[in-house]
């Protein structure tokens, strides 16, 4: 078997492993919400999101380390160097100081911020307070595991970290239905027991990289690799905190200008939109070590195939379960919530998807950049251009606007995001085509979306209305994209090398 086929195998393997563990955790989390819903009822819902959403805005800090930190040890790997050690040092030693600095961050600026700005009922301050601590936890926690998931990643060992986020969910579910036996403050007994989960996690990928890789053994530290990792990590910051002040910002503008019962429908869409940048993001992580491996080998051609198959491979998966959510989006929310459904939610949840989307050939682009260490205008430009978001939705709410233009502002500027990510991945490589772009991956990925939303939604009009209405319309959707993808999205030889490795799979199970 040539080394392609057997890096194609390895891809498809490692993608469908994180398809079905997306697929798990869409479920548990769907369900788990609706519990937690149910339990803190909208406005400690509410709280809670919004209360997470300050020390959350710190975790631009884990992304940026995740993504620096991956690079690093996937480009060791494409050129079989014995420097991963040090890498490993470099990044517990950041990772560690980065800790620290958002607890001090977090217990100082941010605990001012909730008590003196926001817009939170005065007997539940207190609650409130205990909730915003046990979030600083939970960040910190999570900061302190990036070098360990991110080795895992980069060896692609995507079946264990599959594995350890089905548990992340599953306890998480169990922290839910724990709720409905408290004899505590909810909100309170939900905020320390999702630290805990927290906890365990960190735990279990601690414990599986020390057993698995050898570099993970000891702490060897380079000055020079410090160096290095430091300055890829914060040109890489400043874009992820744009980033991460776009949505955390919008959490803090609804709830300035229409108080919590709207945090309450955010959180929910943000929720939405953490499944399905599952969908997307996760995909895109068995390609990433790949991509970053071929372009460390000079397999310049390789990478781009790898980084146009990826984007295609990852928007028809996004397809086929986007376009019935967004057509049935009010009967996906009572089965999922029941009458307890926030004004605005429905719409949110449409707007946000629509801009997942849109973010899938920018994700895939941006780890082809992050190959080359090249990143300044990929922080700097493109970065604020993620920023101008805020302003523009603080102009839409001061003219009177309704929320949904939060999200309307998003899709606005995502479509300016994908030009600049396009351009600036032609400047730094230049054997970047952008007509086999266009025609091989943009194209097909409008013709699957178009075809596929209007088959579903002329034939749905012909159904009378109700539950067998949604149901036969999710139905049709599924089949229409699935079916879509395959014939029109796929070439033929895609066809086909996909059907013999589920075959292959099929037969070693």
């Amino acid at each position: 078997m040539s080394s392609a086929t057997t890096t194609g195998s390895r891809i498809t393997s490692n993608a469908i492993m994180l398809y079905l563990r997306m697929a798990i955790a869409i479920v548990i989390g769907l369900y788990t919400s609706r519990i937690v819903l149910e339990q803190l009822g909208i406005t400690d819902f509410g709280i809670y999101g919004v209360v997470g959403s300050i020390i959350a805005f710190t975790e631009f800090i884990n992304s940026s380390l995740s993504n620096s930190f991956t690079r690093f040890f996937a480009y060791e790997l494409g050129q079989s160097n014995s420097a991963k050690s040090h890498i490993f040092g470099a990044a517990t030693i950041i990772a560690i100081i980065a800790a620290i600095a958002i607890i001090i961050l977090g217990e100082s600026i941010g605990l001012w911020y909730l008590k003196n700005n926001l817009n939170i009922p005065p007997t539940r301050i207190n609650t409130a307070s205990f909730a915003y601590h046990c979030c600083v936890g939970v960040t910190a926690s999570r900061v302190l595991q990036i070098p360990f998931y991110s080795c895992i990643i980069a060896h692609e060992k995507i079946s264990t970290f599959a594995y350890i986020e089905i548990l992340n969910s599953a306890m998480r579910l169990g922290v839910a239905l724990l709720l409905t036996y408290s004899t505590f403050d909810k909100l309170q007994s939900y905020s320390i027991l999702i630290f805990g989960v927290t906890l365990i996690i960190y735990l279990c990928y601690v414990a599986y990289c020390i057993i698995s890789f050898k570099e993970c053994r000891s702490l060897k530290l380079s000055h020079n690799t410090l160096a290095q990792l430091s300055k890829f990590s914060g040109l890489d910051l400043y874009g992820t905190i744009c980033y991460s002040s776009r949505t955390h910002g919008t959490a803090l503008l609804l709830n300035s200008f229409f108080g919590v019962a709207l945090n309450a429908a955010n959180a929910i869409a943000l929720s939405i939109q953490n499944l399905f940048n599952g969908i997307s993001s996760n995909i895109i992580t068995a390609f990433t070590p790949q991509i970053i491996k071929q372009y460390s080998s000079g397999n310049i051609k390789q990478m781009f195939n790898l980084a146009l198959k990826s984007t295609r491979y990852t928007s028809y998966l996004f397809i086929i379960i986007a376009i019935p959510l967004i057509l049935e989006m009010d009967f996906i929310l009572h089965l999922w919530l029941g009458d307890n459904i926030p004004q605005y939610t429905s719409t949110f949840c449409q707007l946000i998807i629509i801009t997942t989307g849109l973010a899938i050939p920018v994700n895939v682009l941006n780890s082809c950049i992050h190959a080359t260490g090249k990143i300044r205008f990929l922080s700097l430009v493109i970065g604020s251009i993620y920023l101008l978001t805020l302003p523009l939705i603080y102009l839409c709410f001061s003219l009177g606007l309704n929320p949904n233009y939060a999200y309307i502002s998003y899709i606005v500027i995502m479509i300016i995001v994908i030009i600049a990510s396009i351009l600036n991945t032609k400047h730094l490589i230049p054997e970047f085509s952008l007509t086999q772009y266009f025609w091989n991956t943009i194209l097909p990925i409008l013709n699957v979306t178009i075809i596929s939303f209007f088959t579903t939604y002329i034939i749905s009009h012909f159904i009378y209305s109700g539950i067998i209405h949604s149901i036969t319309t999710i139905f049709i959707a599924i089949i229409s994209s699935t079916i879509t993808s395959l014939t029109i999205g796929l070439e033929k030889e895609e066809r086909k090398q996909i059907y013999s490795l589920i075959v292959l799979s099929g037969k070693k199970r």
